[in-house]
């Protein structure tokens, strides 16, 4: 398996020099103080995208329920009926 170093130039299709080049221009755009910031953000992004994309095919490959269960599951919610307190007060003996 290729380290994150390696593999990154081989995405974007840069050689050494290219991305050097690229590095010096972000260094004089935004500052060395600033720089390390931008590249940290950017990092926490695209793990944030990447965890997204597997909660995403999580969510895919979850079994789906059959029409049968649904029926089931809503059924079976209409015929619990709890009484209120309305309810409970007027089924009893009037004292």
């Amino acid at each position: 398996m290729m380290s994150t170093t390696t593999l990154i130039p081989l995405i974007f299709g840069l050689k050494g020099a290219q991305l050097i080049f690229i590095l010096a221009i972000g260094l004089l755009i935004f500052g060395a103080a600033r720089l390390p910031k931008i590249m940290r953000n950017m990092g926490r992004s695209v793990h944030s995208f990447k965890q997204g994309v597997e909660e995403a095919k999580a969510e895919m490959n979850k079994p789906v329920k059959s029409a049968d269960e649904i029926v089931r599951e809503r059924e079976a919610a209409e015929h619990k009926v709890t009484p209120t307190a309305a309810a409970k007060d007027s089924d009893g003996p009037n004292d």
